[in-house]
Formats: C-alpha cells, structure tokens, sequence
C-alpha cells in the first residue's frame, strides 16, 4: 500500500500500473489540491481515467491528515490560485467577502457568496481551515 498523500515519485512507481508521466501528474495534482481527501480524487488526474483507477485502487491509500489546508481568513489570491476546485471570480469572491464582511466564523459562511454553489463548497470544505 502506499499512501498517494505522502509518497515521492519512486514509491508512487511501486503501484503496478502507474509510470513516470502518472506518477509526476499524480504529485502534480497533490501539490495543488493540498493533498487527497478521498482515493477517488485520482480520477481528477490528467489521463488517470475509471480503468486505471480500478487497476490502482486497491494498492493506494489517503492519510487525509497530511493535507495542507487553506487558512481562509488569511489566503491571499496567490494561496487561492493553486487550488484547481475554484475559478478566478470564485477566488476574488471569497477574498472580497472577507474584507467587506470580516473573518469567514464557519464554513457555511462560504454559502453567502452567490457564486460558490452548494457543490463547491462540499468539495473545498475539507480544505479550508479557519
């Protein structure tokens, strides 16, 4: 089992299916999202389509501990930018919230930003860290 939140190019190459393009877009990936919450964020990855991931699932896991999370009260645009679930307009829009409204007090706080549906929020969630 490796762990795809901790592991380094040579160790994602010990999972039977993943080569050096796969593994370099896997920690691609990891460094932009902050690390992976669920095993079925791999889907994501460019070219690692349901076929690859049956293939790979079973010799994977995700320690969500590892993550690094987004401080939403402190994240300036450039902290936003890495983040592939968010827009440009959705990005602006969180940080223009918090400095007309004052620090984010919880995560539903994100629901009165019109443009950031309830299924964004879902998906960012995990990451953002008060």
């Amino acid at each position: 089992m490796v762990d795809v939140n901790d592991a380094d190019s040579l160790q994602l190459l010990n999972i039977k299916g993943i080569g050096p393009a796969f593994a370099s877009r896997i920690i691609k990936y990891r460094n932009r999202l902050g690390g992976f919450i669920r095993k079925e964020q791999l889907l994501e990855v460019y070219g690692l389509d349901s076929v690859k991931y049956a293939q790979i699932e079973n010799q994977i896991l995700v320690d969500k501990e590892k993550i690094t999370p987004i401080h939403i009260n402190t994240a300036e645009f450039a902290d936003l930018k890495r983040f592939p679930y968010l827009s440009y307009k959705q990005m602006n829009a969180i940080i223009a919230y918090r400095k007309q409204h004052g620090v984010y007090k919880s995560i539903t706080d994100l629901s009165k930003i019109h443009i950031l549906n309830p299924e964004i929020i879902s998906k960012i969630a995990p990451y953002i860290q008060l």
